[in-house]
């Protein structure tokens, strides 16, 4: 899910952990989103920015997936990023050697 969470409004943690919720729910594998960090050096009034650690918190005792966030892309060199990614698997992912 891409920019769902983006916008302000009045409940935006609400709406996200419900959202995440019927997601995590109708899921067979996993659920993939992105939301805007708060961890930037500009933000705009009509955004919502949120802390990716919370989120993650959330996705893995609310949840019990396994949270893999990634929060390092920029859209121009020296800049921040100004959102992140994360990827909750029901089940860990094994990495083979």
């Amino acid at each position: 899910m891409s920019g769902v969470f983006n916008n302000a409004m009045d409940d935006n943690w609400g709406f996200m952990t419900a959202v995440l919720r019927q997601m995590w729910a109708a899921a067979e594998k996993g659920i993939a989103f992105n939301a805007m960090t708060s961890h930037v050096d500009y933000r705009d009034p009509g955004l919502w920015y949120v802390d990716p650690g919370e989120v993650l918190a959330f996705c893995k005792s609310a949840l019990g997936g396994h949270p893999v966030l990634v929060h390092d892309y920029v859209l121009r060199e020296g800049g921040f990023p100004f959102e992140f990614a994360l990827y909750v698997y029901k089940s860990p992912r094994l990495i083979k050697a």
